[in-house]
């Protein structure tokens, strides 16, 4: 397999965030200098809003041994993700997983909310709320945005403690300059040290956000 391909099916894990750091860091240099593969994450981008897509229901009881069997599942995709050779199974693996969360997130979740606002730090090129919610599966991202500077692309990630760093969500301009956009990221609300806006090649820094003092 050439390096090139092996970059290719790393394009739906980077999305979802799952590449461990030392693998994320090689794929990011790689995707900065490969238009191919740019075009790969793009087109991955709106998996992770599937997780959100699905509306909430009252509580239910989940079936014993479902979490287990939802582990168990995804650990499987992924391993068959690693092997394939073959974009459109990549793309089926990815949406399987998506799929998976989505129904975990449907069986487990806790009532709906607001969700906890973040604070901009100062220096932010953009105004706006982001909100923050977690989830069984990680941290559910709201972003509404207001006044963000001109760029090709924007991409939000999730920073966890250790400053390792999680694609949220991607988008490209629109004609107000306003967008909103939910995403989500396996990083545990726990974890999570704060959010970041980039233009998608990480080449400028457009706001940070941080939960307020408790």
């Amino acid at each position: 397999m050439s390096g090139h391909e092996r970059y290719r099916q790393w394009s739906a894990a980077y999305v979802l965030g799952a590449l461990d750091p030392a693998e994320r860091h090689d794929f990011e240099e790689h995707l900065r200098r490969c238009g191919d593969c740019q075009e790969e994450v793009h087109s991955f981008a709106p998996i992770p809003g599937l997780l959100t897509k699905v509306k909430e229901p009252g509580p239910v009881t989940v079936p014993e041994g479902f979490e287990e069997w939802v582990v168990s599942r995804v650990r499987s995709e992924w391993t068959s993700l690693a092997r394939s050779r073959r974009r459109w199974q990549a793309v089926a693996v990815a949406a399987a997983l998506a799929a998976a969360f989505a129904l975990a997130a449907l069986l487990s979740a806790p009532a709906p909310g607001r969700g906890t606002p973040l604070v901009f730090a100062d220096g932010a090129l953009a105004r706006g709320e982001i909100l923050v919610d977690e989830r069984p599966w990680g941290t559910e991202v709201v972003l509404e945005l207001d006044g963000l500077p001109p760029a090709g692309s924007y991409t939000a990630w999730a920073i966890d403690e250790s400053g390792n760093w999680y694609q949220v969500a991607a988008w490209g301009p629109t004609p107000n300059s306003a967008v909103i956009v939910t995403g989500a990221s396996s990083v545990s609300f726990a974890d999570l040290d704060r959010i970041v806006v980039t233009s998608g090649d990480r080449s400028q820094t457009i706001l940070e956000a941080l939960p307020g003092e408790t």
